[in-house]
């Protein structure tokens, strides 16, 4: 490396010898070409170009840190001559940039048979709700759907601008609190993703997120006009039907239902039918009954909290008072309480097993 820098500076051996040295004096126009040569050439000075090695032309770097020598360190004549030997730089990271598919939309891509398949999902999805959730989310979507129509939209693909005003329109049209809306939205985000399963959540979006919180914010407070069941009100009134209010049959059914449902936890809509005509596969039987020593237990065929509807049982203990919620359930089964797809409504009849 030394020979390689001290080659560098040294001037060329091909060039005039002269060249090395200074001129002394100056040329005048008048003086011809063939003059040149007998002008006397003083000798070079005493005082050259220092030799440079790699340890002068490169500065040590501190002990323990790193150094990349400034430029200023490296002579102009130096640095022309390796800059002159070095190609243009190339960047060794490569960027590559794939072309991208023309995608379509999901349904466009898929086939006779894949089309078929989310036929089929679409129907377990409706299946996974219960039937009263499944009615709810229907209506949601007519709503969502004449709205869309009214203003000459498409319903798909979802326009979160679009949504954002119905969720508008029905608070100030039709005067609904923000708790029943995104009951509304949920419904509409249901069946989107019935049509579609890659669609992501309406009620997670930032702006429907942020517009529900001004709703709130801007809704009157309602007061709750519900009355709690108490212990108390409900001994009060099997105290009222102890006393006759109407045949002897209903005041002993009501009573067994008031303390059934309030010593077992009950909703209304796991012990009540939802129409007037009975349906023995999701309604209370007398064969859903089963009583113990010290406690009975009541067959739940359908709850909001049995996702799978497989039933659930609930086992209500004895309460050691005179309201012991299993006490009227024998007098209303009649003596008899396992007769199968019997509703717990109809009153015993004579020759029954």
């Amino acid at each position: 490396m030394d020979v390689r820098i001290q080659a560098l500076e040294a001037p060329s051996s091909t060039s005039d010898p002269r060249s090395a040295t200074y001129f002394q004096g100056n040329i005048r126009p008048d003086i011809s070409p063939s003059a040149v040569d007998d002008v006397s050439y003083a000798p070079p000075p005493t005082v050259m170009a220092p030799r440079r090695t790699l340890a002068t032309a490169v500065p040590a770097a501190p002990a323990g840190v790193p150094f990349i020598p400034p430029a200023a360190a490296i002579s102009p004549q130096l640095r022309a001559s390796i800059l002159a030997g070095v190609p243009n730089p190339v960047s060794r990271r490569r960027t590559f940039q794939p072309a991208m598919p023309n995608l379509q939309p999901n349904g466009a891509r898929l086939n006779a048979s894949l089309q078929t398949y989310l036929s089929s999902a679409s129907h377990y999805m409706r299946s996974g709700l219960a039937k009263s959730t499944l009615k709810m989310y229907d209506s949601a979507w007519y709503h969502f759907s004449s709205f869309c129509a009214a203003f000459s939209v498409a319903v798909s693909p979802i326009n979160i601008s679009i949504v954002c005003a119905f969720v508008v329109h029905c608070f100030e049209s039709r005067k609904m609190q923000p708790s029943s809306i995104k009951t509304l939205v949920a419904g509409i985000q249901f069946h989107l993703r019935c049509m579609d399963p890659s669609v992501g959540s309406l009620l997670g979006n930032p702006s429907l997120r942020l517009l529900f919180n001004g709703l709130m914010k801007r809704s009157p407070e309602s007061i709750d006009k519900r009355l709690p069941l108490t212990i108390s009100l409900t001994h009060k009134l099997v105290s009222h039907l102890r006393q006759g209010c109407f045949n002897p049959y209903t005041d002993s059914l009501l009573e067994a239902v008031f303390l059934t449902a309030f010593y077992g936890f009950l909703r209304c809509g796991e012990y009540t039918t939802r129409t007037e005509n009975f349906d023995p596969s999701i309604d209370l039987t007398y064969s859903n009954l089963s009583f113990g020593s010290q406690y009975f237990i009541i067959h739940l065929k359908r709850s909001k909290t049995d996702k799978n509807a497989k039933g659930t049982p609930i086992i209500i203990a004895q309460t050691g008072t005179v309201f012991v919620p299993s006490l009227p359930w024998h007098g209303t089964c009649g003596g008899v309480p396992t007769r199968a797809r019997t509703s717990l409504s109809s009153p015993p009849t004579k020759g029954t097993p």
